[in-house]
């Protein structure tokens, strides 16, 4: 399913109300919810910037499943790659792919084997400024056999997982249904 946890909503906006980025690049699109979000809190409110022509943050999103890639998502990112994240930062050099004030990937890495996750959240956190990812904690497994097979549940990650990466700034943890996900802000210094 295109969507996430509505848990740390609240927490994702202030984060990005804090630290107040001009450019975000957000890892699974899927329902467009924190892009749009974005727009809304980094150009309307406060900023009164309610028309396209006026906006001033760069949003540019991933997308490896092309049919989440609707209309209404050109409209509110600025680009969007139609990419496998792992490739696309592998090979982000090549195809200059710019620096970002923050980098959001938010109930996603779960959907990757944990080898690729992990590299995943090294690059961008090299990418960007500011990293923020929700992370389902525990075991969340899952298999998607027809449609998008891109949002099976490959991979299981604990807190300890993240806990030994460099530049850990801040770590919020959310109870879910006697379940864990784990809100965590990277800052590069």
């Amino acid at each position: 399913m295109p969507t996430s946890h509505w848990s740390y909503i609240s927490k994702t906006v202030d984060l990005l109300k804090q630290y107040n980025p001009k450019s975000i690049l957000e890892v699974g699109i899927g329902a467009l919810k924190y892009g749009i979000l974005a727009r809304e809190y980094l150009e309307i409110y406060g900023g009164n910037r309610w028309q396209k022509k006026d906006w001033q943050v760069r949003i540019d999103g991933i997308e490896i499943y092309e049919p989440y890639i609707t209309e209404q998502a050109k409209h509110y990112y600025t680009k969007i790659f139609n990419r496998d994240v792992v490739d696309l930062l592998y090979y982000r050099r090549l195809l200059l792919l710019p620096h970002y004030d923050l980098s959001l990937m938010m109930d996603v890495i779960e959907h990757l084997k944990k080898d690729r996750g992990l590299f995943v959240i090294q690059e961008l956190c090299k990418l960007a400024k500011v990293s923020i990812f929700a992370i389902p904690l525990g075991d969340w497994r899952y298999e998607v056999t027809e449609g998008n097979t891109a949002e099976s549940h490959i991979s299981v990650w604990e807190k300890s997982d993240l806990l030994g990466l460099p530049n850990l700034k801040e770590a919020t943890y959310y109870p879910v249904s006697g379940k864990e996900i784990g809100l965590f802000v990277f800052e590069n210094k």
